[in-house]
């Protein structure tokens, strides 16, 4: 700054230099003028010593705000000897609730409101003037407050990577000048509807394996997600339990097995976990193997990948003796019906169904599932004479519970009757 101040001093109108005169530093209160205008900077604070300010004006970097949006405003003066320069004049708002205004010349827009209370959901916009005083000039700029706008939007989803057949779901937040973050209902679109398409509320439906970009727009904003889809792997949608047999004697074993259904159409055995309901009555193994115990019922379960199902296991008091009802004489090509009551562990007695069968070859007497006799011949074998022999016995056999009885059927021959 000194040597700056020594060549001022040195300066003169002459062809001849003079000898410069001793410089002096001056104290602060001695430097009337601003540093900044001493060296070049045309910026203002006060006017320059023996000039005035003929004239004010500002402007603004933008005129129109939305909320929460800021600007700049700058004032330039006109001195009396016709020069320019900016100047930092005071600032004010004529509505300080709508726009504010820094010393600095920062210019923020607060809300479309002119005053508290008022609705700004029925104002379209509002206007203030910045007001700029400097060396006893005023100038103002007006600047027009409109409601915030979308300055950008963010795509978020649940899932990036599903398999076919899944969905998911995709949301949009905007960002507002104001600073404001609302999940907003963007317009929405796919890349690839053969990978998945979406929905306008946002739902996004797998159709086939690869790959799509789901985008959504709102106020001319728009932001993207990605979208991975691979092959559906099948699920299990449902098991059927079966057994080889339903109703077993104490100490006798059947197998159940389980057969899963998947999503995709197929069935496979599977290996399940199973349990019975009553393992005093019937157990069953990891591999399926089911043991009876004791009389009663229970029910054997298999459980696989959430499914189950299940399959009833009777196991019937023992058998501790059958009888066989009852012995008939029979000519050729008569018939009866034979009975069989079994007497169950507990004392009971019931007629069953037992299997039924002849002994010896059959021929001269037959027995159906039914119990139903029909006498064919006296003959015991084919080829024996009949007419010299006067009766043949057959044995009709029940077999129950692990219980056999036999009773004999005797077919006698009578006249006129002929071998059925």
């Amino acid at each position: 700054v000194t040597a700056l101040f020594s060549i001022v001093a040195c300066g003169g109108s002459g062809s001849s230099p003079t000898s410069p005169s001793p410089y002096v530093l001056p104290t602060s209160a001695a430097i009337s003028t601003p540093l900044a205008s001493i060296i070049g900077i045309q910026l203002h604070e006060e006017p320059p010593p023996g000039l005035t300010v003929t004239n004010l004006a500002v402007s603004a970097a933008a005129t129109t705000l939305a909320v929460g949006q800021t600007t700049t405003v700058t004032a330039t003066a006109t001195y009396s000897d016709g020069t320019t320069a900016t100047v930092t004049p005071t600032w004010s708002s004529t509505n300080s609730y709508s726009v504010t205004v820094t010393s600095e010349g920062v210019v923020t827009a607060i809300t479309t409101a002119s005053f508290a209370g008022e609705d700004v959901g029925v104002v379209g916009s509002a206007t203030s003037g910045i007001n700029a005083i400097y060396g006893g000039q005023n100038a103002q700029i007006n600047i027009t407050v409109t409601p915030a706008t979308v300055t950008g939007v963010t795509i978020n989803t649940s899932s990036a990577s599903l398999s076919v057949g899944q969905t998911t779901t995709v949301t949009a937040t905007a960002t507002y000048t104001d600073g404001t973050t609302p999940t907003v209902s963007p317009t929405w679109v796919s890349s690839n509807t053969a990978v998945a398409t979406v929905s306008s509320s946002g739902t996004v439906t797998t159709v086939a394996a690869g790959s799509a970009t789901i985008t959504g727009v709102y106020e001319g904003q728009s932001d993207s997600v990605g979208i991975t889809v691979t092959a559906a792997i099948p699920t299990v949608t449902g098991i059927t339990v079966s057994a080889s047999t339903s109703s077993l004697q104490a100490g006798q074993t059947a197998t159940v097995t389980a057969t899963a259904t998947y999503s995709d159409g197929t069935t496979v055995t599977v290996a399940s976990t199973w349990s019975s309901s009553d393992t005093a009555v019937a157990t069953v193994s990891s591999s399926g193997t089911v043991t009876a115990v004791a009389a009663g019922s229970a029910t054997i379960t298999g459980a696989y990948e959430g499914q189950s199902d299940s399959a009833g296991i009777t196991v019937p008091l023992a058998v501790t003796n059958l009888e066989v009802c009852c012995f008939t004489t029979l000519t050729p090509g008569q018939t009866t019906t034979v009975t069989a009551t079994a007497t169950y562990s507990d004392g009971t007695t019931a007629t069953v169904t037992p299997i039924w069968s002849t002994s010896g070859t059959g021929y001269s007497v037959t027995v159906n599932s039914e119990g139903l006799v029909t006498a064919i011949t006296t003959a015991s074998f084919a080829g024996e004479d009949v007419g010299v022999i006067g009766a043949s016995y057959t044995g009709i056999r029940a077999n129950y519970g692990g219980q056999t009885h036999q009773i004999n059927m005797k077919v006698i021959p009578c006249d006129g009757c002929r071998d059925w």
